[in-house]
């Protein structure tokens, strides 16, 4: 088989394996917005600067027996210029985070389930994240309290929400008012059930982090039973493509345990070192949880070393500079499918260099063929006789036979980088271009009534245009090969045909942002390996002249 038309065969494969394996600083604090309505049996501290709470009574109370929760949960909505944040009384928790810059639902706990935030403390021998607690209102503060008739233990939970920031802000204090030291230690909920915001290829991107030790642990998936992390733990975070919800203690924190459940939501959980908590006096944790964008910019303005929760892969600093060179064309032309044509031309032009050294070493390769026939046929009997007769007429004729690899190869962290940058940039949800509503979606050009097999229920044409160009691109590449031998005749033919359906099967319901790529790609690389072949041409009959 030719070997250009095997290695374009096997780095398609790598980009499918490498794509299954595999996205505004803080303002000045300020109080939201927030209403603010009685609650049940429970008094509101009236402030005029407060947040607007909304107390709403929750429809789980229709499953509380099936739950085993109090029949009396009372939910409290916060609305502020980042977030619609919903909590509940029972345990202290978060139950529901939109985004409304993105106008999306990040969590949502099922009314099954008790909230984020929910903690358990074996000095209570009762599930705190199943009780309900107290619930006021203090300024920008929600604040939950438990104490447990004669315990002399008694447990604060304060939500504190600014405005326009991207983060909250958790404070737990234990208050012990008994006459003796008491052992304090208790497990917390993490973030946990974020909702998938796109998928490829059957993919959710929803990923687990955590940072122990230095080093970020990431899991997509989670063995049964949960998996338990010891050390220096510094943050906790869960993220889809676009978004994450990351939690960062500011105390001592033994273990976090990542755990799945059998509709593969994935949580996390961390125990708190146990502590010493003398009479009269109280422990406080605090905790800054940050639910966002995924952009650098505004994890690393709250200074608090969550950045390692963006991920771009092995060749990160290419997608960085692709995504920055993307955002400045598109400030230029103010199209972001634009954008991506505009870059994909500009990366061909630096690498058109290698794509013609790869070309005319190629060519070369091809002009050896019938000779190397001859030698196989003269020496098949015998290999290593072969191997120097093959090696003795490249250095005849001044050919290196990876001359035609070694460029492709380099231009593979160029290619990734713009893979993982279209894949991975918020950008792309929902911009336009041409027919196109989203280009981190696919074209879609039209629904069908009913699915169809291998299509699904849309029809995107963007695919199979560039299936067309490929099987263009195929015919060009192999157009003037020289002799080849009836075997070798076959293989190719069918390469030409199977190389392009693979890949537009592949690509069918990728982004839209990603086939434009391609698609671009292809018709410069086709139009590159014409000219070149006709300056080839040109020289060839110059010489002969």
């Amino acid at each position: 088989m030719e070997k250009r038309v095997i290695l374009a065969f096997v780095l398609s494969v790598c980009v499918v394996l490498v794509f299954q394996n595999l996205l505004t600083p803080p303002k000045k604090n300020s109080a939201p917005l927030i209403n603010q309505a009685k609650v049940p049996e429970q008094q509101v501290i009236q402030n005029k600067t407060a947040p607007k709470v909304t107390a709403i009574p929750s429809a789980a109370q229709t499953t509380a027996q099936a739950i085993a929760l109090p029949a009396n949960e009372i939910e409290t909505k916060i609305e502020t210029d980042r977030f619609i944040l919903t909590f509940s009384n029972i345990g202290g928790t978060l139950k529901k985070v939109i985004l409304k810059e993105y106008n999306a639902l990040l969590i949502k706990i099922p009314e099954s389930e008790t909230g984020i935030f929910g903690m358990t403390m074996p000095a209570f021998d009762i599930p705190l994240d199943r009780v309900a607690f107290h619930v006021s209102q203090e300024n920008n503060k929600v604040i939950y309290t438990f104490e447990k008739p004669g315990s002399n233990i008694r447990i604060r939970k304060e939500f504190k929400c600014y405005n326009y920031n991207d983060y909250i802000e958790l404070q737990i204090n234990v208050d012990n008012s008994a006459s003796a030291p008491v052992e304090i230690g208790y497990e917390l909920t993490g973030p946990s059930h974020i909702q998938p915001v796109s998928t490829v290829s059957g993919r959710d991107f929803i990923e687990l982090d955590a940072d122990v030790d230095g080093k970020v642990i990431r899991k997509s998936s989670v063995k049964a039973g949960g998996e338990t992390y010891t050390g220096i733990i510094s943050w906790i975070g869960l993220k889809n493509l676009y978004y994450c919800f990351t939690l960062k203690p500011h105390n001592a924190v033994e273990s976090v345990t990542f755990t799945q459940n059998p509709a593969r939501k994935l949580s996390t959980d961390i125990l708190l070192k146990r502590r010493s908590i003398e009479p009269n006096t109280s422990l406080h944790d605090d905790y800054l949880i940050y639910i966002g964008p995924l952009i650098k910019k505004r994890i690393s303005g709250l200074n608090a070393g969550m950045e390692g929760i963006i991920n771009y892969g092995f060749f990160g600093p290419f997608t960085v500079g692709i995504l920055i060179l993307l955002g400045w064309i598109n400030m230029a032309v103010h199209n972001w499918g634009v954008a991506i044509i505009v870059v994909t031309i500009i990366i061909n032009i630096i690498l058109f260099p290698l794509t013609k050294k790869s070309f005319v070493s190629m060519q070369k390769m091809q002009e050896l063929q019938p000779h190397m026939e001859k030698l196989r046929q003269m020496h098949k009997d015998n290999p290593q006789k072969l191997n120097k007769e093959i090696m003795e007429l490249y250095k005849q004729y001044n050919v290196n036979p990876f001359g035609g690899c070694l460029p492709m190869l380099l231009q593979l962290p160029i290619f990734f980088g713009f893979y993982q940058a279209l894949v991975h940039s918020l950008e792309l949800k929902d911009a336009r271009f041409l027919w196109i509503k989203d280009l981190s979606g696919p074209d879609a050009l039209f629904t069908f009534s009913q699915p169809l097999p291998f299509l699904g229920d849309k029809f995107n044409i963007l695919p199979l245009i560039t299936l067309v160009v490929m099987v263009v691109q195929q015919k060009v590449s192999t157009a003037s090969q020289g002799q080849l031998s009836p075997e070798m005749a076959q293989q190719q033919k069918i390469m030409a045909i199977f190389f392009p359906i693979f890949f537009g099967f592949i690509l069918y319901n990728f982004p839209s942002g990603l086939v434009v790529y391609w698609l671009t790609n292809s018709i410069l690389m086709t139009g590159e390996q014409l000219m070149l072949r006709k300056q080839m041409k040109a020289a060839s009959v110059s010489n002969d002249k």
